[in-house]
């Protein structure tokens, strides 16, 4: 990498940074910055707009895999703390709104006119012993993917992150 961009790297950092209302490790850090229809904040990133949560992603938790998209464990769009999002395949995104019960009238006949699977997670933390979560998080740190913990656990990739988050 060159020093100019290395230097442009670090400015984009500072204006990313500057847009985020930074709490605790536990709390949302809202994007104050712009937004699409008030729902997904957005950042220029060169001559790219890119949303901010996939931004910061990338910034604290490293590359996102092509097939995969960046999740909201908080269920806050405008939140763009890293210990918030994970990874997730659409249809993860899809099975976990439904076990939160944050789908509406108009998104049932959008799954059904898109004929999208509807999987039943056992989304609850509540579900998983003290021992389970126990060893989720030493798998975690011996960087098992959170597919293959859901998958082992049978519940979703958004309640393997709240256990990491200690929630």
């Amino acid at each position: 990498m060159k020093i100019n961009e290395i230097n442009n790297l670090r400015r984009r950092i500072g204006l990313f940074m500057n847009y985020i209302d930074e709490k605790t490790i536990k709390e949302c850090w809202i994007w104050k910055g712009a937004s699409a229809d008030k729902r997904y904040g957005q950042f220029r990133c060169g001559d790219k707009r890119v949303q901010a949560h996939r931004f910061s992603y990338l910034l604290f938790n490293g590359e996102i895999d092509d097939d995969l998209i960046v999740m909201h464990t908080c269920d806050n769009t405008l939140c763009v703390n890293p210990f918030h999002l994970i990874q997730g395949t659409q249809q993860d995104n899809i099975d976990d709104m439904i076990s939160k019960d944050r789908i509406g009238r108009r998104g049932r006949l959008r799954l059904k006119e898109n004929k999208l699977k509807v999987k039943r997670h056992k989304s609850n933390v509540r579900m998983l012993n003290l021992k389970q979560k126990q060893e989720i998080c030493k798998l975690r740190k011996e960087k098992v993917k959170y597919k293959t913990l859901a998958t082992k656990y049978n519940v979703s990739m958004a309640t393997i992150a709240r256990v990491m988050n200690g929630f």
